[in-house]
């Protein structure tokens, strides 16, 4: 049974003289996604922003009496209908973002980090599932993340559960980036089960340190990010272990 002092113990040992080059990788993967969300809106989200707000509600506003209940009630619902839709759009572009640009990157960082134990780690690793079936990667990390978007939508906490039960499905696509949707899902739940609570409290064992980081305006946060990845890639190793030592789990399934 794995405890949190020896998967932190672990991974400090692990970057021991590669924490240069981890803190880089981890700001690499937030660049380079941030970037794209920020080219996605900029090329699709402002333009809407501005013919809602300079045309939709300019022309509204010049036709309408607001003391003609009718034509109030009318002009109110258009602007709704328009900011119902910029949210859906919104979401849809977070999603399609998040599944083709984020989720390969989550992939190849967890790679990264799953073979820091070597003397020379490498950064490559972080554009891994661009390079080793790219579409498959997009298409089991969009099967988890419209489950996980959907039930945190409807109810917060399945949301948060969910997220659990499926934790492990980006480790597991670094290792195999040909799991189907459903292998990848189906593993990744059995190598949780029984394990949520004690990964929970495993995350909240960093509060106090992302608390610390706040009074650094975030810059500490990735100081700090290489230590709780390489912790979280123990953890994935010693729930797989766990996993196949209880049969829960066979090796020929990874």
């Amino acid at each position: 049974m794995w405890t949190r002092k020896m998967l932190k113990t672990k991974a400090k040992k692990n970057l021991e003289n590669k924490y240069g080059l981890s803190v880089l990788t981890s700001f690499l993967k937030d660049l380079l996604y941030s970037s794209g969300q920020g080219a996605v809106s900029l090329i699709v989200l402002l333009p809407f922003f501005f013919i809602f707000y300079f045309v939709i509600l300019f022309s509204v506003s010049k036709g309408i009496h607001f003391e003609d209940p009718w034509q109030t009630v009318t002009a109110f619902g258009i602007i709704i209908l328009f900011y119902l839709f910029f949210v859906f759009l919104t979401f849809v572009l977070y999603l399609l973002c998040a599944t083709f640009l984020g989720s390969p990157l989550e992939v190849g960082c967890k790679r990264y980090y799953l073979h820091i134990w070597q003397e020379k780690p490498d950064i490559a690793q972080l554009f891994y599932a661009f390079e080793q079936n790219y579409k498959n990667t997009c298409k089991v990390m969009f099967s988890v993340l419209w489950r996980i978007t959907v039930w945190t939508f409807l109810f917060f906490v399945p949301g948060i559960y969910y997220q659990y039960v499926y934790r492990f499905v980006s480790y597991l696509l670094a290792e195999n980036p040909n799991l189907t949707p459903e292998a990848a899902r189906s593993l990744s739940r059995r190598m949780t089960d029984g394990q949520k609570g004690n990964i929970f409290v495993l995350d909240l064992s960093f509060l106090g340190w992302i608390f610390l980081t706040l009074f650094t305006c975030g810059i500490g946060f990735y100081f700090l990010l290489p230590y709780m990845e390489a912790t979280y890639a123990e953890l994935f190793l010693a729930c797989r272990t766990e996993a196949i030592q209880n049969g829960k789990v066979r090796p020929e399934e990874f």
